[in-house]
């Protein structure tokens, strides 16, 4: 699991009121919502290879295989196609991800036309390590949600009007803050030239205007 029981109950501000059976319900439906939300699904990526019953290296065409099992490793299966059907799943031996090669643990005879790999990936890279934040937020909200969804918005006695503060949304609103903080774009930092200093003359609508400008020169 990418969290467990007692990060979700952290969250909550819980000990041991919840079980941990119940929270790990959510905790699968968190992680499959925020796995959907992160990845993208490759059914067939038909990997570049000889199949020549001599070759186990294969280079499949998107970098960041994501885990799509919870259990912090990469996931990948690959198969062998003859004419376009299916002739079993191929047994994987290692993956070099910085290569983007999938080495077989036998080589595919050469029965097999073509060799594919199912598995997710990450658009850009993903700092999986929090990952742990976001699915416990979520399990916290979709746990809370369960316990109070039934309670009316707003309530009578009398003269008197009761209404029901929806306080969890902001486990949510806080789950969607945490997720754009891991889709974001990464920041590099590195050399990009030198500033100098540049005297000219800015046309505009209405007037020239001429000053000294910074220009960066990249």
């Amino acid at each position: 699991m990418w969290c467990n029981p007692e990060d979700v109950r952290r969250i909550l501000g819980l000990e041991n009121e919840v079980p941990d059976y119940k929270l790990e319900h959510f905790i699968e439906d968190a992680q499959r919502e925020v796995l959907d939300r992160i990845a993208i699904y490759e059914e067939a990526d038909k990997l570049d290879g000889s199949i020549d019953s001599w070759n186990t290296t294969f280079t499949y065409h998107h970098k960041y295989i994501a885990d799509s099992n919870f259990d912090y490793e990469p996931d990948m299966r690959v198969y062998a196609w003859s004419n376009g059907t299916i002739l079993g799943r191929l047994v994987i031996d290692t993956i070099d991800y910085d290569n983007q090669k999938v080495i077989l643990y036998a080589a595919p005879s050469t029965n097999c036309t073509s060799i594919t790999a199912s598995y997710y990936y990450y658009p850009k890279y993903i700092n999986t390590v929090r990952l742990r934040r976001v699915t416990a937020l979520l399990a916290a909200y979709y746990y809370v949600l369960s316990e109070y969804l039934l309670i009316p918005e707003q309530w009578f006695h009398g003269a008197y009007r009761f209404r029901f503060d929806k306080a969890f949304d902001s486990l949510y609103d806080e789950f969607e803050r945490e997720l754009s903080n891991i889709l974001r774009k990464e920041h590099y930092k590195g050399e990009f030239g030198t500033i100098e200093m540049f005297t000219g003359t800015i046309k505009t609508a209405k007037k020239v205007v001429e000053d000294e400008y910074e220009v960066d020169y990249i």
